[in-house]
Order: C-alpha cells, then sequence, then structure tokens
C-alpha cells in the first residue's frame, strides 16, 4: 500500500524500526519545535520518544497499536502535528491524515537539509533503551481472561490501558501485554536501559502469560 518505509542510513546500517521512529522524531522536533505542541505514538512504541520530546518540551500522546488508532489521534487533536508508527508509518497531518510512504521519504530528505544532519550522526546521538518483543500462542477465546489477570496483576502499578495493559516498572521500564487483534497470539512488550533486565522480565511474564492460559477457573 505504499504505507511503509525502511531505511538505510550513509555507514549502510539497516534501521530497525523503532530506531527509525527515534531518528525521524528528533529530527521533526530539531526544525519544528517551536511550532508543535504535540506528537503521538503507539503504546508499544519506545520511550526513546519521550526522552527526545522531553528535550523540547513536546507532549507525547499514545495511541491505540494500530494505524486506524494513530489516524484517529490526529483526527481528535488538531494540536497533534506528527504521528509517528512502529512499523516504518508516519503521518504528517499538514499532508494526509494517514502514512504516506512517498511523502514520508520526501519529508525526511528535507529535514535532513533543514537541519543540515544525517541520518547516521543522529542515530549515535540518540538516547539508547533495549526494546524486545516475545508473540505467544494464545486461543482467541482465551486472551479476555489473559486480560483481567494482567489488570488485576497490575492493580498497585502505574499502568495505561489504552491497548492492552502497559505496566511501569521505573522511569525507564516497562511491560506490555497486548493480545493481537487477528492471530491467536498475545504479544508481549519489554523496555529498559538494562538489557539484561529486559531479558530477565521477559522470561518472568511470558511465563505469567502462559499460566494465566493454562489456569483453570472454577
Amino acid at each position: 500500500g505504499a504505507e511503509r518505509i525502511w531505511l538505510i542510513d550513509e555507514r549502510g546500517k539497516l534501521l530497525s524500526d523503532n530506531r527509525l521512529l527515534s531518528i525521524v522524531t528528533k529530527l521533526f522536533l530539531s526544525v519544528n519545535a517551536t511550532k508543535v505542541k504535540k506528537i503521538a505514538v503507539p503504546i508499544s512504541a519506545s520511550l526513546e520518544v519521550d526522552l527526545i520530546a522531553s528535550e523540547y518540551g513536546i507532549e507525547v500522546v499514545r495511541t491505540k497499536n494500530s494505524h486506524y488508532g494513530m489516524m484517529e489521534a490526529v483526527l481528535k487533536d488538531p494540536e497533534i502535528k506528527f504521528v509517528g508508527g512502529t512499523k516504518g508509518g508516519f503521518i504528517f497531518p499538514e499532508f494526509l491524515f494517514a502514512s504516506d510512504g512517498m511523502f514520508a521519504i520526501s519529508k525526511i530528505l528535507e529535514l535532513m537539509a533543514l537541519a543540515e544532519l544525517k541520518i547516521g550522526e543522529i542515530e549515535e546521538k540518540l538516547p539508547k533503551l533495549f526494546l524486545k518483543r516475545l508473540s505467544i500462542p494464545c486461543p482467541r477465546d482465551l486472551k479476555g481472561k489473559v486480560m483481567r489477570y494482567a489488570t488485576l496483576e497490575s492493580e498497585k502499578s502505574k499502568r495505561q490501558l489504552i491497548d492492552g495493559v502497559k505496566i511501569f516498572l521505573d522511569d525507564l521500564t516497562w511491560v506490555l501485554i497486548l493480545p493481537d487483534r487477528q492471530r491467536s497470539e498475545v504479544h508481549l512488550f519489554v523496555e529498559s536501559n538494562d538489557e539484561k533486565m529486559v531479558d530477565k522480565l521477559i522470561g518472568e511474564y511470558s511465563e505469567k502469560v502462559r499460566s494465566w492460559i493454562m489456569l483453570q477457573e472454577k
């Protein structure tokens, strides 16, 4: 559908979707910070975005983890001037309320020229967090049960319930338990500034999700 893009920097490095989001966010805000109050990203996006936005005093709005959720944010709030996705899609509301790959490429080239920066130069200087994802098989009729137990599990924690259950363990560490809309899976996202912590939490929460799936209810 020509909606998504992939980017290779001047060093020949293929950038992951989340790292690309951080880079484009930095480019956009470095050029437009004085004209922007809010940007939006999906609930599963890296906190790198928030760290970048905080440098400019910009509010980050979280959306549902879908292209429709990204479009909905733009339509609901005219103050949102940029929406960055986690799958290579970007929305620039001045042009269109949906992601368009050709326009995104043109816009990135324009921002690079205005900022006088190369992609690799930006990437080297950005905050670096570790974000990993695991998909766990789950029958469709048990997804609701998993979400119910995830909600109960996180009752006393700082959390977001925009899409799935996102639990914050500290300022830079979070876990998102998110049912797939189409496949018989539950997705587990974990991010932290400590990669060993990410691996530990992936192990702990995957076991929890599997135990909730198997749990016999009275």
